[in-house]
C-alpha cells in the first residue's frame, strides 16, 4: 500500500492444511515505483490545499485460517441460494473470495519502508495485529517469521537520489527488522586494557610454569616410564625394574605433583580472580558496539560472546582440580597434558572475544612463549604415541612364528650336535 492508501500490489501464498504451525517458504516480487508513489503523495497534499491524511507505505501481512473462512463462505452462500431464485448465485466462490470474509482473520504484520541499505536481507519473526493494528487482544495471536529484501533498479527509479533509493523495513509491526549500519570495532578503552594487561602477565607466568614443567619434569619421566615398559618387555632383572620405578615416583612426588598444584594455584588465586573484573569491563564497550547492529546479527554475537565465556568459565573450573594424594605418575602426566589442554582452550576463547569486538594492539591476546609450549607438551604427546605403536610391533615381532628356513636351519644344527656327539662316545 502506497502513502495514498492505495494497493499498489496483492499475492497470495498457497494453503496449508492440518497445521498448526504452517510453513510457506515462498517468494514474492512486489514492483514499487518510488518516483511514481511520491509524486502521488505531493498531488494529494496539493489538490487537498493543505494536509491530507495520509498513510506510510508499507508491506502488509494477512493470515487467515482457512478452514473457518471457508465454511463460513459457504454457509453464507447457502443462505443467499434459498433467499434467490436467480441461477448465477449459486456459482461456486473464487479462491480470492475466500479470504475476504473477516470470520478466519487470524493477524497481520504491517512493515512500514523506511530508509535501507539496498541488498539487504532482514529477517525476524513480528507479533501478530488485530484488524486495527493493535496488540491488545486478550488472546495470543501468535507471530509471522518473514524475510524481506529491498532490490532498487535503477532503470525504473533514476531521478531519485541516492539518499532515497535505500530504503525498506522500518517500525510498526517491523521494528525488530529495523537496520543499522554497523559500528566499525572500538580500541580497548584504557581502564579495560590495565585489566587485560594485567591478566596477561598472570598468563604469561602460567605459561612459563607449563614450560618448565614440560622440559624439566615431564620429559625425564616419560623418558623413564619407557625404560621401565621396555624393562618389562624385554624380561630385565626385577632390581632393574623396581630402581626405574623408584626414579619415576621420585620425580613424581618430588617435581610433578607440587608443579601440578603451582598450576591450580595460579589459575584459583589469580587467573579466576582477575578474568570477572575483565569481562565486566568489557562488556560495556561491547554491548554499545552491539547496539549498532540489527536483531539478528546482534544475537548470533550474542550468543557467540556467551558461549566462549562459557567454556572459560569450565575451562577455569578443570584447571583448578587438585591432583589425588595417591595419585600414580602415569594419571600425573595426563592431567598435566590436560592442565595445557585447557589452558589453551581458555586462550582461544578470550582470544576471540577480544579479535570479535574490539581493534589494537591493546586487544591483542598473543604471547611469545606460547609456542614453545605447544611444542613442547606436542612432542610429549607424539612420544607417547610412537613408545605405545614401538612396544606393539615388539609383541608382534616376539609372537611371530618362525619361518620354513629358520625351522631347517635349527634342524641341521641338531644334527650336527647329535653327529658330534656319537663320534666322541665312540
Amino acid at each position: 500500500m502506497n502513502s495514498t492508501g492505495d494497493v499498489v500490489d496483492t499475492g497470495k501464498t498457497s494453503v496449508k492444511y492440518n497445521s498448526l504451525n504452517p510453513k510457506w517458504n515462498e517468494e514474492f516480487h512486489f514492483g514499487y515505483s518510488f518516483t511514481e508513489q511520491e509524486a502521488k503523495r505531493i498531488a494529494a497534499f496539493s489538490l487537498n490545499g493543505g494536509p491530507v491524511h495520509l498513510h506510510e507505505a508499507a508491506l502488509t501481512l494477512r493470515v487467515f485460517d482457512y478452514d473457518v473462512t471457508l465454511t463460513r463462505h459457504f454457509k453464507d452462500r447457502k443462505r443467499k441460494v434459498a433467499d434467490d431464485d436467480t441461477a448465477e448465485e449459486t456459482e461456486s466462490p473464487s479462491k480470492e473470495s475466500h479470504f475476504k470474509d473477516s470470520g478466519g482473520f487470524l493477524g497481520m504484520v504491517t512493515i512500514p519502508i523506511q530508509p535501507f541499505v539496498h541488498g539487504k536481507r532482514m529477517t525476524a519473526d513480528l507479533p501478530l495485529l488485530d484488524e486495527k493494528g493493535y496488540s491488545n487482544s486478550p488472546r495470543t495471536r501468535g507471530s509471522l517469521t518473514v524475510t524481506v529484501q529491498w532490490m532498487h533498479c535503477d532503470d525504473k527509479d533514476d531521478k531519485v537520489l541516492n539518499v532515497t533509493k535505500l530504503w525498506a523495513i522500518g517500525s510498526g509491526g517491523g521494528t525488530a527488522l529495523i537496520a543499522k549500519k554497523a559500528k566499525d570495532r572500538p580500541d580497548l578503552p584504557d581502564e579495560a586494557a590495565r585489566e587485560v594487561e594485567l591478566l596477561h602477565q598472570q598468563m604469561e607466568h602460567l605459561l612459563q610454569l607449563l614450560l618448565t614443567m614440560a622440559t624439566e619434569v615431564l620429559d625425564p619421566m616419560y623418558r623413564l616410564h619407557k625404560r621401565m615398559e621396555f624393562a618389562q618387555t624385554k624380561g630385565k632383572t626385577a632390581e632393574e625394574a623396581k630402581m626405574l620405578e623408584q626414579r619415576l615416583d621420585a620425580l613424581l612426588r618430588s617435581q610433578l605433583i607440587p608443579q601440578l598444584r603451582t598450576v591450580r594455584d595460579s589459575v584459583a588465586r589469580r587467573i579466576d580472580g582477575q578474568l570477572p573484573v575483565v569481562l565486566k569491563k568489557l562488556f560495556g564497550p561491547i554491548e554499545e558496539y552491539l547496539s549498532s547492529f540489527d536483531q539478528s546479527s546482534r544475537r548470533e554475537l550474542r550468543s557467540l560472546m556467551e558461549k566462549c565465556i562459557d567454556e572459560l568459565n569450565s575451562s577455569t573450573s578443570l584447571l583448578k582440580h587438585v591432583p589425588a594424594e595417591n595419585i600414580v605418575p602415569v594419571d600425573a602426566m595426563s592431567m598435566a597434558l590436560d592442565q595445557h589442554h585447557q589452558l589453551s582452550v581458555w586462550n582461544d576463547q578470550l582470544r576471540q572475544i577480544l579479535d570479535t569486538f574490539f581493534i589494537g594492539d591493546k586487544a591483542q591476546w598473543h604471547f611469545s612463549l606460547e609456542e614453545r609450549v605447544n611444542a613442547a607438551y606436542s612432542k610429549l604427546t607424539d612420544g607417547s604415541s610412537s613408545a605405545s605403536r614401538g612396544r606393539r610391533g615388539e609383541e608382534q615381532a616376539v609372537e611371530r612364528p618362525a619361518t620354513a628356513a629358520a625351522v631347517a636351519k635349527r634342524k641341521e644344527r641338531l644334527e650336527r650336535a647329535k653327529q658330534e656327539k656319537t663320534w666322541y662316545e665312540l
